[in-house]
Parts: structure tokens; sequence; C-alpha cells
């Protein structure tokens, strides 16, 4: 078969390169044909194993390997590129992940099936580099193209890294609905069905759900990764039934699963990453902390300090270090609790993590205050304050600050887009302008609408409030009509009292001393027809001008001040005119005769100035 390439008429140096490229090829597709036709790789560390796809496509030049895939069926191409798609994965390697997307996209750019497939991986890409709004645009295009085909096993995975991208950014409901899909999709594999199991009690716990975490991990499951000798899978379904039972305050049952997920991990068994060995010994260390074993639980806590010392990735050291200082605050070190407590609250607070730093404030106050530093201890409670406002501000904010990050995202992926495929973007270019433009458009509409709806919630209020003000002034216009009527009414009542206790007295006098009266007799303002009888004593004016002028408040004070030369008898006469009574019940009042209220009410006149009008109008 291969005897004419020996008489072909060229040199030995092409004769040589022909060779070559042709026992690459060759190689390459009976590796591919291996591999198409081998189980599942255990899920053990790639960085353990040597992939022999990856030693041959390693030892090619990316043209090299370019052309050799070129000649490949598309078939046998589609399949190199998703194993050395998932490798990369498994090795959580993302610039693996770049390469082998963008010589996918070169030699298959059209191809349905190889778009779906290189969604989802550039998807993963984004979720590794916390770029979590344009992953979740990858893998609504992944999902979208794999409905299309029958691949369960891959429909599965995409659920799941989805699911996962909507639990990182917080959105539990949504992570656990794409879970219960994946259940769905994988009830004739129980090895899948296990593993989604395991995952979804996870997101479960996270969502405070533990009682339905435990139904989903009962004692078979354990059994199915116990008897299948799955280290991995094991220690991570113990993790989860203790979370649960953690989470449901069962803490020594929490203990006990814990325990053997950290026996588990504490070997050295492939895919025992450090990570999960830093992460048993600190789930360990904390139930010990709940149940009041604070020496146990630092000495367990500092192992997974040192462990997690020497990862690449501390992000979970904020809740060690709170932990850690949780059991120093407990066994009375304090100083050594405190320098614990303002690392995780340091580092929750560069991370945003306001409810990990509210609870570092909280604990920081209580062991400044144990000491007796008074000033410290103010210091953290303050800050406590700020945090649990900034908590509740940021759930106000949250609407408008989503709004936000995903245009800004948006923005960011079509600029990256448009640099690295300049050529298409050319003929898409006005629609991407246009989405933009609409996102931009919907941002400040809703903007606006936000702002139109506070003003019209104030104006609201404001209308409220007067209303509310006008009814209180109302109704204290009302008390204080009130009350000067029931003034105004004793005012009348003690007149008329005084009116018939004189009427009384007139005629008691005038029974006991019946005397002549001179007609002619002329009578001075506030002379007593009968000398020596009191008529209105001091105490009867005393107490009339009392009720007057609660009454009349500033009326007797005005008078005085414009008329001055006013005497006590002209001041009687005009009280008596100001409540309106007659010129008999004044007489009769003031013990006078009706020719002398005449003649006082005429001189009042005259100096009022008041012409022929009535005094008592005019007043």
């Amino acid at each position: 078969m291969l005897y004419p390439l020996f008489c072909l008429p060229t040199s030995l140096k092409i004769r040589h390169a022909i060779f070559r490229e042709l026992g690459g090829a060759i190689g390459l597709c009976m590796l591919l044909c291996l591999s198409a036709c081998s189980p599942a790789e255990p899920k053990e560390s790639v960085a353990a194993t040597r992939d022999p796809l990856a030693s041959l496509s390693d030892t090619l030049s990316p043209a090299a390997l370019a052309d050799s895939l070129r000649r490949l069926p598309p078939a046998l191409t589609d399949t190199f590129f998703r194993h050395r798609l998932s490798a990369c994965q498994e090795a959580v390697d993302p610039d693996c992940l770049k390469r082998f997307i963008g010589q996918y996209q070169t030699l298959r750019p059209e191809d349905a099936g190889a778009r779906t497939y290189r969604a989802y991986y550039q998807g993963v890409v984004h979720q590794w580099s916390a770029r979590y709004d344009s992953a979740e645009v990858y893998y609504a295009l992944a999902h979208e193209g794999v409905e299309k085909t029958t691949d369960t096993a891959f429909w599965a995975r995409i659920l799941t890294s989805r699911a996962g991208n909507f639990g990182i950014q917080g959105n539990i409901d949504k992570d656990i609905e794409l879970k219960y899909r994946v259940l769905e999709l994988v009830r004739r594999d129980s090895e899948l069905l296990m593993m989604t199991r395991s995952v979804l009690g996870n997101s479960l716990n996270k969502n405070a759900d533990y009682a339905q975490a435990l139904q989903l991990m009962p004692e078979q499951a354990l059994a199915y990764f116990s008897s299948r000798q799955d280290t991995v899978g094991w220690a991570y379904a113990l993790t989860v039934v203790g979370l649960a039972h953690y989470g449901m305050n069962q803490y020594e049952q929490s203990l006990a699963y814990l325990g053997q997920a950290l026996a588990l991990r504490r070997t050295r068994a492939p895919g025992i990453a450090m990570g999960m060995r830093c992460e048993a010994y600190y789930l360990y260390g904390r139930s010990l902390n709940r149940l009041g074993r604070y020496q146990e639980a630092l000495d367990t806590l500092r192992v997974a300090e040192s462990l997690g010392r020497d990862m690449p990735n501390r992000q979970g050291m904020t809740i060690l270090d709170f932990s850690l200082g949780e059991a120093l605050f407990q066994l009375g070190r304090f100083d050594e609790a405190e320098k614990y407590l303002r690392q995780s609250l340091a580092v929750s607070q560069q991370r945003k993590q306001l409810p990990s730093a509210l609870t570092s404030a909280h604990l920081l106050y209580q062991a400044e205050k144990k000491q007796g530093k008074t000033l410290g201890a103010l210091t953290y409670l303050e800050q406590y304050g700020a945090l649990r406002d900034s908590i509740f501000s940021a759930e106000k904010e949250k609407i408008v600050s989503k709004l936000s990050v995903q245009y800004e995202t948006r923005e960011k992926e079509i600029e990256i887009d448009f640099l690295k495929i300049q050529t298409r973007l050319a003929r898409q270019r006005n629609a991407w302008i246009a989405g933009s433009m609409l996102v931009f458009f919907g941002v400040l509409l809703l903007l606006y609408r936000a702002s139109v709806q506070r003003r019209q919630e104030k104006l609201t209020h404001e209308k409220e409030l007067a209303e509310a003000r006008s009814l209180v002034m109302a109704r204290q216009l009302e008390v204080k009509e009130s009350e000067l009527q029931a003034q105004r009414t004793r005012l009348e009542d003690y007149a008329q009292m005084l009116i018939e206790r004189n009427q009384r007295l007139q005629e008691l006098s005038a029974a006991m001393q019946p005397a002549r009266q001179d007609a002619k007799q002329a009578s001075e303002p506030g002379q007593q027809i009968w000398p020596g009888t009191p008529i209105l004593t001091d105490a009867d004016w005393e107490k009339f001008k009392q009720y007057f002028n609660s009454v009349y408040p500033d009326f007797v004070f005005g008078l005085k001040a414009k008329f001055p030369k006013l005497s006590s008898a002209e001041l009687r006469l005009v009280m008596l005119a100001k409540m309106g009574l007659n010129t008999r019940e004044s007489a009769t009042m003031l013990g006078i005769s009706i020719d002398s209220v005449k003649k006082g009410r005429y001189r009042l006149r005259k100096k009022f100035d008041l012409s022929g009008e009535q005094l008592s109008e005019t007043l």
C-alpha cells in the first residue's frame, strides 16, 4: 500500500516530510479510535496521569496538528477535540481550553455540534475568570444547541455547570431548579445520578432546605460510593449529609459524618486535592466549636490553616479565620482571637462579604468589651452598625446594581469579541449596536421610571402629611373652640348668677328698709344705691375678671394701653358692654341705677369718640 510512495520522483527530504505527516495522522487516527471505543475516564486528577492524546498533540506544532486533523473524517476530529477539552476542564487549565477552543473553531467553524461544544467550554473559561454573566450567555447557547441532540450526558453536564454558575452568583433557586432537571435526565445512570444528588444536596443546604437535602442523600447513596471505592464522591456525599445535620443544629450527627469525610480526605488518594483536605478539617473543627469542644476545634482548625497556607486560592481563609477566632475567644485567649478576627473582618470587607464581616465585627466588639477596652469596643460596635446598615442598603440597590453590571459586562464582551473576530462582526455590527442601545435605553427607562415612582411617592407622602397636619390643626382648633365656649359659658353663667343674686339682695333690702328714694338723686358710676350693702364685692369682681380674661385674653390690657385714664368703674361698664349685657342687667349687676349706667355709657362714648354709635356694637 505504501510502495508507490517510494517510487515518487521526489527528494529524500520531501519523502521524509511526507512520511512524518502521514505517520502522525495514522497514529492520531488510531488513538482517536481507541479513545472513542474505550470506557469513560475515571474521576481522578488529570495532573496525576498523562493523556496519550495530549502527548501526541504536544509533539506536533499547531500548524502540523491542524494539517493532520484536516485529513481526518469530521467525526474523528470532533472526538479528538471533545476528549482534549474534557481533559483540560478536568485539569482546571484555562489556557489549554482556550487553545483547543481556538483550534476547534478554525477547523469546524460552521458545524452546529462543534458550536455547542465550543460555547459550553467558553462558558467554563468565563466562569473560572469570575465573569459569570458572560458565562451564562455561553451556557445558554450551549443549552439551546444540545437540546436538539440526544447527547444526554453532555446535556446533564451543561445543566450542572450552568446551575453552579447561578449558585456562585447567589441565585440558589435557579441553581436548584436546573439540578432537578439534571435528575430527570440521568435517572438510568446510577453513577451520574448519585453525583447529581450530591451536588443538588449541597445547593439545598445553601438554601437552608436541610430536610430535603437529607432525603436526597439516603444511606444507599453513601453505600453506593463506598462499594465503588470512589473516595472523592464518598467524601463529598458524607460532607453534604454532615452539613445538612449541622444546619438543623444536630451537631453530634454532623460531627460523625464530617469525621468520616475527614478520614477519607485525609488520605492522598487520587482526586483528593489539598483544598478538599483543608475543607474537611475546617468543617470538622467548626462542628467541634458548636459542641463547645473549643480546644479540639482549635487544634483541628490549626491543621486546616496550615493546609490553606499552601493553597493558591485562599478565598475560604476568611471563614477559617473567623472559626479560629471564635475558638480562641471561647478559650479566653482574646489577643490571639482578635488577630484572626481582624483578618477575617479585613478580608470580608475587602471582598464585600458583608454578613461575614458583620459576625466578625460583633465578636471583636465582645472581645474588646470583655477585656475592658471601652474605646476599642465602641469602634467595633460602630463598625457593626455600619455593616448592618450597608447590608440593608445593598438589598435596596440590588436591582439597579444588577442592571448596571449586566450592561457593563455586555459592553465589554462586545468589545472583546469585536477584536477577536472582527471580520465576522463586520456583518453583524449594526445588530450588536442596536442590541446595546436597546439595553442602554432599557436601563435608562427603568431608572427614569424608578425616579418618577420615587417622585410620585414623595408627593403622595407630602400630601398625606399635609392632610394629617390640617386634620391635627382642625382638631386643635375644635379643642380651642370648645375650651373658649366653655370659658364663655362659665363667664355668662357667673354673670347671670351675680345678676340674680343682686336682684334678690335688692328685693330683700327693699323689704327690710321700705324707704323712698329720691327720683332726682343722681348717682355716680359705681356708687351703690344702698350704702353698706355689698352688691359686687372685690372677690366677686376678681373672679369675674378672671373669667372675662380667659375669654378675652388681651382686651383689658389693650384697652388700658389705649385709654390709660379710664377709671375702675368705667372699666367695669366697658367689660359688661363687651359681654353684651343690656342697661338693666348692667345696673343690677353693679348695684346702681339704670340712669347711672346710661350716664356712664354716655361718658364712655365721648371718651371713645363714638358719636351716636352703640357702645356694645363697637366693642
